[in-house]
C-alpha cells in the first residue's frame, strides 16, 4: 500500500512538473472565444438564426482552434442521437501548415493544412464587413473605456445587402490576438471586440415576400484566467505537433 502511494505521488508530482514546465516555456497562455450569430432566410420568409462560439488558445509559440460541429446518428431514417461536438486546428505561429483533428478526442490521423485556408473558410479570419468608401459615420458615443460607431451604408448594391453597422471597442479588450477588422481594429488604445451587421425589413419586389430584420452579431470575449484543465487541453495538442 505504502509503494503505491509512492509511485502515485511521483507520478502527480511529474505531471505537475511538466506543466510547470510547459507553462514557463511557452510564457502567458490565452484563451478567448468567439461568438456569432448569423441569420438565415427560409424560403417560406421565415428566419433561422444559428448561434455559436469558436474558443481560441495562443501562446508565444502556438495557435490552437477549437470548432464546433453538429453530430448525428440515424438509423433507418430515424434520428437517434444529435449533439455538438469539437474539431481542433492547431499551429505554430511561424509555419505555414496546421493540423485539422475532425473531432477532438477520435483523430489519430489529423489533415496537414494551409492555414491561411483554413482559418479564412472556418475562422472569418479574414472576413472585413467595412469599405471606407460605401459608408457614412452617422454616430460616435465614446466614455472612459468604450466607443461605439454607428455606420450607415451609402447605396446598397443588393436588396439583401445589410444597411447599418455597429462598431464597438473596449479597453478591456487589449491582448486579444486576433482581428474582427484589419482596417478598423487599428487603435492601440481600444480593441476592436464586438460589431454588428443590420438589415431592416422590408419587401422583397423580387420574391414578393416581407422580409423581417436580421442582424449578424461577432463578439470577442477574453479569458481573465486559464483553468488547469485549459493548460492541459492545450499542451495534449501542442505535444502532438513535436
Amino acid at each position: 500500500m505504502i509503494t503505491g502511494m509512492v509511485v502515485i505521488s511521483i507520478f502527480c508530482f511529474g505531471c505537475n512538473f511538466l506543466q510547470k514546465d510547459f507553462k514557463k516555456k511557452q510564457g502567458v497562455i490565452k484563451k478567448f472565444h468567439l461568438e456569432f450569430s448569423i441569420p438565415t432566410i427560409k424560403a417560406d420568409a421565415s428566419l433561422i438564426v444559428v448561434d455559436n462560439k469558436i474558443d481560441i488558445f495562443n501562446s508565444k509559440d502556438y495557435t490552437l482552434y477549437r470548432l464546433p460541429y453538429i453530430y448525428t446518428l440515424e438509423k433507418d431514417m430515424t434520428l437517434l442521437k444529435k449533439e455538438i461536438k469539437y474539431s481542433v486546428f492547431v499551429f505554430r505561429n511561424d509555419k505555414k501548415f496546421g493540423y485539422y483533428y475532425r473531432d477532438e478526442f477520435q483523430d489519430s490521423n489529423p489533415l496537414r493544412l494551409n492555414i491561411d485556408s483554413f482559418l479564412k473558410e472556418r475562422a472569418f479570419s479574414t472576413m472585413d464587413f467595412y469599405n471606407a468608401a460605401s459608408v457614412n459615420l452617422i454616430q460616435t458615443i465614446t466614455d472612459t473605456v468604450t466607443i461605439k460607431q454607428v455606420f450607415a451604408i451609402k447605396d446598397k448594391t443588393d436588396e439583401f445587402q445589410y444597411d447599418s453597422i455597429y462598431v464597438f471597442y473596449n479597453k478591456q479588450a487589449i491582448g486579444i490576438n486576433y482581428s474582427l477588422s484589419k482596417q478598423l481594429d487599428t487603435n492601440q488604445f481600444y480593441k476592436l471586440y464586438k460589431f454588428n451587421l443590420v438589415c431592416s425589413d422590408f419587401y422583397s419586389k423580387k420574391y414578393k415576400l416581407e422580409i423581417p430584420r436580421r442582424e449578424w452579431v461577432f463578439e470577442l470575449y477574453n479569458y481573465n484566467e486559464l483553468t488547469e484543465s485549459d493548460t492541459k487541453y492545450f499542451q495534449l495538442f501542442i505535444n502532438k505537433l513535436k
